[in-house]
């Protein structure tokens, strides 16, 4: 069977087995995204609301873990770097760990240190 660069032949010939494959990588790299990226911002934002905060500024770091350690640190785990204003109005700064540790952003945790 000579290879095609259509799925469209795939599917009418009846051999699912490479759509299903493309399907499974598709799936594979759209959940990568959504638990490296968005997930871990939605967590951020649910518990700066929970706690009645405004952000001023969030950034995530990428090669810094900040007021963590390396070694505390889990793959999965996203560190953000922020500031951000109390309902009193005082603005406050702090580094903040999402996730668990293992099951990085299916967690809801977040760890927060405060500066002084």
């Amino acid at each position: 069977m000579a290879a095609s660069t259509s799925i469209i032949p795939l599917v009418a010939s009846g051999d699912f087995g490479d759509v299903l494959v493309v399907l499974l990588v598709l799936a594979v790299a759209v959940a990568s995204i959504y638990f490296s990226f968005v997930r871990p911002r939605q967590i951020f934002d649910n518990w700066v609301r929970e706690n009645g905060l405004t952000i001023i500024e969030a950034r995530r770091c990428i090669f810094s873990y900040g007021a963590f350690s390396f070694f505390t640190t889990g793959k999965g785990q996203t560190i953000y770097r922020f500031s951000a204003r109390r309902a009193d109005g005082q603005v406050v700064a702090g580094w903040a760990r999402v996730g668990g540790f293992f099951l990085g952003a299916m967690s809801n945790r977040v760890e927060v240190r405060w500066e002084e």
